[in-house]
């Protein structure tokens, strides 16, 4: 990550250094804004663009990244804004605080007696920590299972994601409050819904007035339908618009539409090449890109190479389409798996053992590969009973595929993976099985790890104006009924207000708006984890905490014919492997403290 900030209180001055110097070592400059003289210590790593700003006010010195409304006080002394983090220090008082705001960016910490180490990157952390970094591999099952940890967790012992959002006293008093607690804003009005499609179309451009304010080039990673009428947004606003697509050989994995979107938003298009060689590199030193593993860690790096690619183009600030299928719950894979688990939770719990154990056999896991284990993951689910059997999405590698991958026992887990989902669900206090479905697939911050390592590491804001508190709101407002007409739910053909919004505004022509859902992820990735990237594959499997048989990876990386149906039929991403993906990125973490 070429832009970040670590902060620490004094005694951690040295680990502190390290933690910076590993996040310089990636192509920043550094600037040491506080020294091992004063009652803290503050560093911040930029490589000269936009998202990063250091201040000085008086004795105190600070440093801010993300909203550019915001200065590190503002955020720091008031309601921190979204998409922002800041650290300040005041040798003056003895005082050095870290906030953040809801949204896109954390803050990572390491508390012990001898005081705090907080840094926006988890591989700077566990860098600076040295020798006394470890792997907590307590609730390993679970992360190797879901592809992320519950609640503040990381893969690192002692190192958590600082609660957000809010600010917190490192040395000294807080800045604002007995507590360190920033204040807090009275309860928000509530927010009007829009008046059928032409108030959706009139919300859409208010948010975006407000998101590109100040700005004249933006940027748009262009998708599909939903960022293709941000693009159009922004334009009609009278942004200048560069759009970016990932560009793949073979063209089967090329997004539709293309020339149409363009035009509608007058972009200068960019197509960003991806190819083995891309997602090979950026794989092995993936800890410098993201601050967790996950199972389809090719999107995070495409999607930071194309906001890169953006950064190099001029773009001022980047937009999205993130967050849209969710407002509108129109995401089609979560929807047939929640029609799945509601169908599942009719048959007696007999039938769906007897299925289980079928499913366990290694000749059928040899068979039916991803196949298998998705099967498996929604019998489990079933079995599990109430909100819990409809949250989370497919369990990856549970304990059949784990004891085949490793001859070696488990480690002892701190909760039973049952007791972990059931906790989760219930906390989302959502009874309706489409929305817990939905709440779980974005509880695994897979979105949010891509975002915040594509902001860190490009330098630019990413926003979407369908992630924002307003439209969420606003639409959550609306009669069900003409957000999602009857019928439409398993389905998931698309958001009929959003899609007659784009026509009826002239935003987007027919031919986008009624396009085919294509999967964002969809990318050539399992042809090349069982072709030019396999060595690479299992020398990076070598580094996980426990010993791998390599027969087993090869039966994973086989080519099956039930997973060929899936990948053609079943899924709209094309892809398979994403087990690979996530042991590949786990252990890469892995091999931090493994050095």
């Amino acid at each position: 990550m070429r832009n970040g900030l670590v902060v620490a209180s004094p005694a951690r001055a040295e680990e502190a250094e390290r933690a910076a110097r590993w996040l310089a070592s990636q192509g920043g400059r550094l600037e040491v804004l506080g020294d091992a003289g004063s009652p803290a210590w503050l560093a911040v790593v930029h490589d000269g663009g936009p998202v990063l700003e250091v201040g000085r006010d008086g004795r105190r010195v600070g440093v801010r990244i993300g909203d550019p409304t915001a200065s590190p006080w503002a955020v720091l002394d008031g309601d921190p804004p979204a998409h922002t983090v800041a650290a300040v220090i005041d040798p003056e008082h003895g005082r050095a605080v870290v906030g953040s705001g809801p949204g896109n960016l954390r803050l990572f910490g390491h508390e012990d007696p001898s005081g705090w180490l907080v840094t926006t990157s988890v591989g700077a952390l566990v860098e600076g920590l040295g020798e006394r970094a470890a792997l907590d591999r307590s609730y390993e099952d679970f992360q190797l299972g879901f592809g992320f940890l519950p609640d503040d967790r990381t893969m690192f012992a002692g190192v958590r994601s600082l609660a957000r959002p809010g600010c917190i006293a490192l040395a000294g008093p807080p800045l604002a409050g007995p507590s360190g607690d920033a204040p807090r804003p009275g309860a928000a009005e509530p927010v009007p819904p829009p008046d059928g499609p032409h108030g959706v179309a009139d919300l859409l451009l208010e948010v975006l007035d407000e998101q590109s304010r100040g700005v004249d080039h933006v940027g748009v990673l262009l998708g599909g339908f939903d960022s293709a009428l941000v693009a159009a947004g922004l334009h009609r606003l009278g942004k200048r618009v560069s759009t970016f697509t990932f560009h793949f050989d073979d063209d089967r994995f090329n997004q539709r539409h293309v020339e149409e979107a363009v035009g509608a938003a007058a972009a200068d298009h960019h197509p960003v090449p991806i190819t083995a060689e891309v997602i090979g590199d950026a794989l092995a030193r993936f800890p410098e890109l993201v601050n967790q593993p996950g199972a389809q860690p090719h999107y995070q790096i495409q999607t930071i190479v194309a906001a890169s690619a953006a950064r190099a183009a001029g773009v001022e600030r980047l937009f999205s389409g993130d967050g849209c299928d969710a407002v509108f719950l129109a995401y089609p894979t979560v929807n047939t798996r929640s029609a799945a688990s509601q169908g599942l939770g009719r048959v007696p719990s007999p039938v769906l053992r007897a299925s289980l154990r079928a499913l366990s056999l290694r000749s059928v896991d040899d068979r039916l590969g991803h196949v298998a284990r998705v099967g498996r993951s929604s019998l489990r689910a079933a079995l599990l009973g109430g909100a819990a059997s409809h949250h989370l999405p497919t369990q990856y590698l549970d304990d059949v595929a784990l004891r085949r991958l490793s001859p070696t026992p488990r480690p002892v887990q701190d909760e039973t993976i049952a007791e972990i989902r059931r906790r989760l669900a219930t906390a989302t206090g959502a009874t309706d099985p489409v929305r817990l479905a939905f709440d779980g697939n974005a509880i695994a911050g897979h979105s949010l790890a891509k975002v915040e390592g594509a902001t860190l590491v490009s330098g630019l804001d990413i926003h979407s104006p369908y992630t924002t508190t307003s439209f969420r709101e606003s639409i959550a407002q609306m009669p069900p009924e003409l957000v999602r007409p009857a019928g439409r739910l398993a389905a998931a053909e698309g958001k009929p207000v959003l899609q007659q919004a784009a026509v009826d505004s002239g935003l987007l022509p027919p031919s986008v708006v009624e396009q085919r859902k294509q999967a964002p992820t969809m990318a050539p990735i399992d042809e090349w984890f069982s072709g030019p990237l396999r060595g690479q594959v299992t020398d990076l499997l070598m580094e996980l905490p426990f010993e791998v048989d390599l027969a087993a990876v090869d039966v994973i990386l086989r080519r099956k014919r039930a997973e060929d149906v899936y990948r053609q039929r079943l899924t709209l991403s094309n892809h398979a492997f994403q087990a690979i993906g996530l042991l590949t990125s786990y252990a890469a973490f892995a091999r931090l403290v493994r050095r």
